[in-house]
């Protein structure tokens, strides 16, 4: 493999925001949770055929496809503009986390026996990433706010606060404070047009492939110079042709 092949394995680390410039990611983080060396299989042309062509999140989307992350509803359906559970998110992360859920460890919540998410739910939960609603129930085919996505996210990649960067409209006192301040830090959240996190609001399937995305880019080193979305598009190409997708260990 000459140079090319190796700078464009390297580089499917690199993060591809929503217009490919509203937010670059250069930078490194805990690497704790990227365990996973992600290799193109049969999924790799994986086409969802209700996704924009020109959405901010379709690169994201196509990136964990390909790593065999979402694998969208059956039938090309990506389920886009669809809100995103509980359930679907604790199967998202553990797809790329690789947790095995104890067999002989019982059911901690009241309502995940048969789920088809049960075994990444149990094995979520007992790594601490996601909890219940503390009266013995996950709720897995219920919603989920951008507050609780912040916290999931903290919690998965080992996030750390750096600088000073914060949510003006995020009180102190608010349970997801920390989290929600930790992911604008790590410039994996920016916010609406005014600066605002809007924790409260639900979560598209869409935006969080893309905050999931922004996150596991955050986990790796970065020291590229992308000049144009071409030579972004053009990485990708090489990258798929030899074989390679995603975090390399």
């Amino acid at each position: 493999m000459g140079k090319q092949t190796s700078k464009a394995k390297n580089f499917f680390g690199f993060v591809i925001t929503a217009a490919l410039v509203t937010t670059t990611i250069v930078g490194t983080a805990n690497a704790q949770t990227t365990t996973n060396n992600y290799k193109v299989a049969g999924n790799a042309n994986t086409v969802f055929t209700d996704v924009p062509k020109d959405h901010w999140s379709k690169d994201a989307i196509d990136y964990l496809a390909a790593a065999g992350i979402y694998k969208g509803y059956g039938n090309e359906k990506f389920g886009f503009g669809d809100n995103i559970t509980r359930g679907q998110v604790a199967s998202l992360v553990n797809r790329h986390l690789g947790l095995i859920a104890d067999d002989k460890q019982g059911n901690m919540f009241s309502d995940i026996t048969n789920h088809m998410f049960e075994k990444d739910i149990k094995a979520i939960a007992k790594a601490g990433i996601m909890t219940g609603d503390g009266t013995g129930t996950f709720r897995p085919d219920d919603v989920l706010t951008r507050y609780e996505m912040a916290v999931i996210l903290q919690r998965a990649f080992h996030l750390e606060f750096k600088g000073q960067e914060k949510f003006k409209a995020v009180p102190k006192g608010q349970w997801a404070y920390e989290a929600v301040n930790t992911l604008r830090s790590n410039r994996i959240a920016q916010g609406d047009d005014a600066g605002n996190f809007n924790g409260n609001m639900i979560v598209k399937r869409e935006q969080y492939a893309q905050f999931f995305y922004n996150a596991i880019a955050k986990n790796r080193d970065y020291n590229f110079n992308i000049n144009s979305k071409e030579e972004l598009k053009q990485m990708l190409t090489t990258a798929l042709q030899n074989g390679t997708f995603g975090p390399l260990n």
